[in-house]
């Protein structure tokens, strides 16, 4: 009887047999190492990878008893860490910057046009509201000191917390009857997870609907939070009450963690390497050593003792004693700092500000080795990234703080000299508007104002795109510059800014075009 016959080859990429398929259907293997194996690297579990150990639990999971730690730590190096206070700093400035954040209010008048009169009016009642005493529940910050202190909380701690009182009595010194108040984010009690008959759940101090939502905070009570979890009372308030901003890792997150989380171990491991390094240093520069005795008797090699028996000598400079006979110095002098100790700092310096989002030079202020071209690309890429926490910031903080002012001073009529309509219809009316955060100067401003100039008038940009780049507001320039115009006139001067001035005659083939002047 004729066993089962040969059917199909099987080949690799390379043309070779690697098995072949028989007349039963059963599959011969020929040559094992010839068959090419597809799996992902990064899932490997082989001895390379054993020690690096994941997990499955949800982020909240991890955050209900991580949570506390990290923002504990991430203070503790805001206090004691160059590196951190400078990143923070940095945030401080980068987000909020001197001037803070330009509101323009949009509205329309019923014809579809702006309404520049009363877009302008409420401008200026928002920032009449937004000055220090007033804003401010406790009367010592502006709003600009909130968002300035609510940008270093957000990069501290992960998230920060601003409760919202709408409904305070008006007064001449708040007619808006609106204030905020700073809520440290540690009284959220973060250990709370309860959940309830109604189908509503607490997780990590948050009251949340079947959707998510938040519909409560619990808030720990007292002067001060507890640093003992589950020691103390808490009090349960309605989410409307507070603007809770963070920054979202992965869906479904409740709280944040802080920006410096995937590098805080780099920072606190380089300040204690720093911190032995210039200890070592301190030792190698005093030249210290040991004397070896035949029998342990020190006394011959004092001048005196004190009055509880301590042996002294004096050493002074450029004088070397003889040693008694039997005695022998034995020097101690710790080759330290190493003469590689500013490339490995260096290294772990690059590996922090990538984990941070932020460049080297500005994270360290070293220009050594830095060009100007490199200098000028690693700073674009870092406005770009300031710019997207710019946004996060106006739709999580600055959006929800107008609207809820907005709805106020409407009810209360704290804004002058507006149309005589309805609350709802002034309020839909003019809840349009836009914010717009700090800009920088220019890397290379020559180059780069030309550059806007030409694509203004080639129709690539349009000046209001143009004045949004260097974060001014056009209907303000034009402004400033017709006031401008009218105090020269008024002064008999024949100054005129403004205006497109003609440029001198180029070589023949070169662009002609124009400048402002």
């Amino acid at each position: 009887m004729s066993g089962p016959t040969l059917k199909e080859k099987l080949f690799n990429r390379r043309g070779l047999v690697v098995a072949q398929r028989n007349s039963d259907g059963k599959t011969i293997v020929l040559d094992r190492r010839r068959i090419a194996k597809r799996k992902f690297n990064a899932a490997k579990t082989d001895r390379l990878f054993s020690d690096w150990q994941v997990t499955s639990r949800p982020l909240n999971e991890e955050l209900r008893y991580a949570l506390d730690i990290l923002r504990n730590r991430a203070r503790d190096l805001e206090q004691n860490s160059e590196i951190a206070r400078r990143f923070l700093q940095l945030v401080e400035t980068h987000l909020v910057g001197p001037e803070g954040f330009h509101l323009t209010v949009q509205g329309l008048n019923r014809s579809g046009s702006d309404d520049q009169n009363n877009n302008a009016r409420i401008e200026a009642s928002f920032w009449n509201w937004a000055k220090r005493g007033t804003a401010d529940i406790t009367g010592r910050y502006s709003l600009i000191d909130i968002l300035r202190i609510s940008a270093r909380t957000a990069a501290r701690d992960g998230e920060c917390l601003i409760r919202v009182h709408d409904d305070l009595p008006t007064s001449k010194a708040n007619p808006y009857g609106f204030a905020l108040e700073m809520v440290d984010p540690a009284r959220i009690d973060t250990l709370r997870h309860v959940d309830g008959k109604d189908g509503s759940r607490t997780r990590l101090g948050i009251v949340l609907d079947r959707f998510n939502r938040p519909e409560g905070y619990w808030i720990i009570t007292g002067s001060e939070p507890n640093t003992y979890p589950g020691t103390h009372a808490a009090e349960l308030f309605a989410a409307r009450q507070f603007i809770h901003a963070y920054v979202s890792d992965r869906p479904e997150q409740y709280r944040g963690t802080p920006w410096m989380t995937a590098v805080m171990d780099l920072i606190h491991m380089l300040d204690e390497y720093q911190d032995s390094a210039l200890v070592a240093s301190r030792v190698g520069a005093a030249k210290m050593g040991f004397f070896k005795t035949p029998d342990g008797n020190l006394s011959p090699l004092a001048n005196e003792t004190d009055d509880v028996g301590t042996l002294l000598d004096e050493v002074v400079a450029g004088h070397f004693s003889a040693l008694p006979p039997g005695y022998e110095f034995q020097s101690f002098n710790p080759d330290y700092p190493h003469q590689l100790y500013r490339e490995f700092t260096s290294t772990i310096l690059r590996s922090i500000a990538a984990g941070l989002n932020v460049s080297y030079h500005a994270l360290t202020g070293d220009l050594n080795q830095v060009s100007f071209s490199s200098i000028r690309s690693g700073t674009i890429e870092e406005r770009e990234h300031w710019m997207t926490r710019q946004d996060w910031m106006i739709s999580s903080i600055l959006e929800p703080i107008y609207l809820r002012w907005l709805d106020r001073s409407l009810a209360v009529s704290a804004i002058p000299n507006l149309p005589k309509l309805n609350r709802e219809e002034l309020f839909s009316r003019f809840r349009l508007h836009t914010w717009r955060g700090r800009r920088w100067p220019w890397v290379d401003p020559l180059r780069d104002i030309e550059a806007t100039i030409m694509a203004v008038n080639a129709g690539f940009k349009s000046p209001q795109q143009a004045a949004a780049d260097l974060g001014v507001d056009v209907e303000s320039v034009l402004a400033d510059i017709a006031r401008f115009n009218q105090m020269a006139a008024t002064a008999g001067l024949g100054l005129t800014y403004g205006q497109t001035v003609p440029t001198s005659p180029k070589p023949p083939g070169a662009d002609n075009g124009s400048t402002q002047a």
